[in-house]
């Protein structure tokens, strides 16, 4: 689901159980790291920020990051820009992009480059609820496909260890006529990593991927985990407790246990965040939540609910690699609902954690 940022801003139980794996030897632990984006034109420009914010999770000791880039779909011709011509704020640029990867390399994480398209009209609208008729399809996938071998090179430039070949694109995955379109796009990003390299993987919604036919021509099952968590839109006190939210995870982890063992593929959460309001248990995809759902901002609300995803994958490295939370933010760039910096109490959890 979409996570639009333009909105303004923004010694646990069981912490030393849930640490992340060595990056050497086998894991016994899912790693735990970050997406990083910003939705700051200024910021998105600035080499130096972004380095500054690789440098700060590097001093977590956090040992992976996926980097953000986002460009723009024009719905009318599929031509894809780095630069919106409704006035989104533009994504990170490729110089930025680029050296956050090698900055990251740097350290020794792991790092994957995760493009998104954003639909280039107003009102906003998500990418996931983008449809081509039949007749566009190839027109689409020629510009798609185009775009996404410049960001294979890159990732190649930069050694990534993994690339997502999309990204919640839901209203094209689910269509079984577009199958056959993504397993060509596979097999043509597939060529730029030799020596048996196995990279790829796509990043489907929570409610998308078990709607996906092309699992098995790629590496690995990526998730964004925005699993409701609550039924209701004001839970009550007991149902914000530690032990209440890590209940709540075990149906969606065993569900994607048993698509794991189905496509005979790991998972990746490739993403997971939530806004730190009760409210946003409900849905935690949802960034636009208005002041009545909101009157008392909570960190603790979001740090428990990060925390107990973590207690409950903590035994699940066998199927589950990683799980990757949004987002880290870039230093001085536009707030975020979904914001973690040094000073989050989930910064500090993670840093206990890793």
């Amino acid at each position: 689901m979409s996570r639009r940022r333009f909105i303004g801003a923004t010694a646990s139980l069981a912490l030393a159980t849930i640490a992340s794996p060595s990056p050497a030897g086998g894991a016994t632990k899912p790693s735990v790291g970050f997406n990083l984006t910003s939705w700051d034109t200024l910021a998105n420009a600035d080499v130096d920020r972004w380095k500054e914010a690789i440098d700060q999770l590097a001093g977590l000791g956090v040992r992976r990051v996926t980097i953000v880039p986002y460009w723009f779909l024009n719905p009318s011709d599929f031509g894809i820009s780095e630069t919106s011509s409704t006035g989104f704020a533009r994504g990170p640029t490729t110089q930025v992009v680029g050296a956050s990867m090698r900055a990251a390399r740097g350290y020794g994480m792991d790092v994957s480059l995760k493009p998104l398209i954003e639909i280039d009209q107003e009102p906003f609208t998500w990418r996931g609820s983008l449809e081509v008729d039949g007749s566009s399809v190839g027109s689409f996938f020629e510009s798609y496909s185009s775009w996404m071998s410049q960001m294979a090179e890159l990732a190649v430039q930069c050694d990534a260890s993994r690339l997502y070949i999309g990204s919640e694109l839901a209203g094209l995955t689910q269509d079984p006529l577009t199958t056959k379109f993504w397993r060509k796009l596979i097999a043509e990003l597939r060529s730029y990593f030799p020596n048996g390299r196995k990279p790829l993987s796509y990043a489907a919604n929570y409610d998308e991927y078990t709607q996906v036919q092309f699992w098995d021509d790629l590496d690995e099952i990526g998730v964004d985990a925005y699993f409701p968590l609550s039924k209701k839109k004001r839970p009550l006190q007991s149902d914000l407790t530690l032990e209440a939210l890590t209940e709540k995870w075990h149906a969606p982890i065993n569900r994607l246990h048993q698509f794991a063992e189905q496509w005979s593929r790991n998972v990746v959460l490739s993403e997971f965040g939530v806004p730190p309001y009760a409210a946003a248990l409900h849905q935690p995809w949802e960034w636009r939540l208005n002041k009545s759902e909101r009157p008392n901002r909570d960190e603790g609300v979001q740090m428990r609910t990060i925390e107990a995803l973590l207690i409950s994958i903590r035994d699940e490295a066998q199927w589950l690699t990683a799980v990757d939370l949004w987002h880290w933010k870039v230093p001085d760039s536009a707030p975020s609902e979904y914001d973690i910096d040094p000073n989050s109490p989930v910064s500090r959890l993670i840093q206990h954690a890793v």
